[in-house]
Order: C-alpha cells, then sequence, then structure tokens
C-alpha cells in the first residue's frame, strides 16, 4: 500500500502517481490523503483511478493527517504488510519499492523497521527552491555515507515501513 499525503499538489501529483505505476514490483492500493487541498488535486487523483482521503480542517498538518489515516488502516492490515509512505512532490526510480521491500524483509543481522532511499533533485529548470533541495538531500548522503548506510531518520520523500512496527509505535 502507498500512501501519499498531498497539500495542493495539483502540478505534481499525477507524475507521482504515474511513478507509482511504472514500478516493478505495484503495490495493492495507492491512497493519497489530500490534506485541507484547495486546489484540483483531489480530481487529479480520482480521475487517475486511485483512492482518495480528503482531511478536511486539520489543524496538526501532514503528521495529524498521517496519524488519522494510519489509525484506521493499520488495524486492517496484516503486520507483515508493507506501507510506503511518499510526498506528493516525488517520482521514485522503477526499482524503489521492490529495491526497498527486498531488503526489509529479506535476511538481516538487525531488525528493520523501515527503509528508505537517497533522493535526487529534479533538474527541471533551476530555482532557489529546487537549489535548496539539491542540497539537503546532498548532505543527506553524506550523512548516510558516514554511517555507512544506516539512517536515523527515514524521510518522508519515500520509504517502506513494515505495518507491524507502525502499529506498534502508534
Amino acid at each position: 500500500m502507498a500512501i501519499i499525503p498531498a497539500f495542493n499538489e495539483q502540478d505534481s501529483i499525477l507524475k507521482t502517481l504515474n511513478g507509482l505505476r511504472n514500478q516493478t514490483r505495484l503495490t495493492d492500493e495507492i491512497i493519497v490523503l489530500a490534506d485541507n487541498c484547495t486546489d484540483d488535486t483531489i480530481a487529479i487523483a480520482l480521475e487517475a483511478g486511485v483512492s482518495v482521503v480528503e482531511s478536511a480542517g486539520n489543524a496538526r498538518g501532514k503528521a495529524g493527517a498521517l496519524n488519522d489515516l494510519l489509525g484506521e488502516i493499520l488495524p486492517i492490515l496484516d503486520a507483515e504488510d508493507s506501507v510506503l509512505v511518499m510526498d506528493a512532490d516525488t517520482e521514485l526510480s522503477d526499482r524503489f519499492i521492490e529495491t526497498t521491500v527486498d531488503t526489509l524483509y529479506g535476511e538481516s543481522k538487525k531488525p528493520m523497521a523501515g527503509v528508505g532511499g537517497i533522493f535526487l533533485a529534479d533538474d527541471d529548470g533551476w530555482n532557489v527552491v529546487r537549489q535548496l533541495q539539491a542540497n539537503e538531500y546532498l548532505r543527506y548522503q553524506r550523512r548516510l555515507a558516514r554511517r555507512r548506510g544506516k539512517a536515523l531518520v527515514l524521510t518522508g520523500t519515500g520509504t517502506v515501513f513494515k505495518a507491524g512496527v507502525l502499529l506498534g509505535v502508534q
């Protein structure tokens, strides 16, 4: 299952959804979590054929909207199900889900709760926000390299979690 929290992402949501549909390992369901959207994000997601959960009047931001949705979904999932949480302005590499799920459920010396990836900024034209994003992604890559790939924080950009672990945290 993939959950995509979105706040006014009409310009990027379709590219994000298409990226999910081009994965080498597909998700069983895609849910766009439309948090206080006032643009066409909901209409675009519905037209694309995915599930939409609308969070209107949510004053607790992305985390609050995610916690509410996860509170409804996690009790009906198996502990070993996987949940991808990703940003609505992100396009994952074609093998992201396959690779993260294989890593999450593969042999490991230590138990894992979730697996993320290294992210690159989109190069479709330069602007200050894209440059800041690129700088942040490079900083994150350097920190991971220093820790030999061990992340202390899994980003919202794209992370696959075990449902049982999320339920335990909740």
